[in-house]
């Protein structure tokens, strides 16, 4: 739920896309926060992105290691 959420999607809009009731989605992400020490949609979103749930939006903290084996080939 926590990629959904993510994508700013309403509670709604993810129970109708899981096809679970409004309740279930309330509960699950109440239980998720907790686990997870967090407080308000906000926060989620935001861990969420900064722990990969968001690829598109995330940005790498190294560059893509070379092997060693190529590294004096051209692309």
């Amino acid at each position: 739920m926590l990629r959904l959420i993510a994508h700013a999607l309403s509670n709604i809009e993810i129970a109708n896309r899981l096809h679970i009731a409004v309740n279930t989605v309330k509960t699950a992400i109440r239980n998720g926060y907790a686990k997870l020490g967090l407080h308000t949609r906000s926060e989620a979103i935001v861990w969420a992105i900064e722990n990969g749930f968001r690829p598109d939006l995330h940005e790498p903290q190294r560059p893509p290691r070379r092997h060693a084996r190529f590294e004096g080939m051209q692309p």
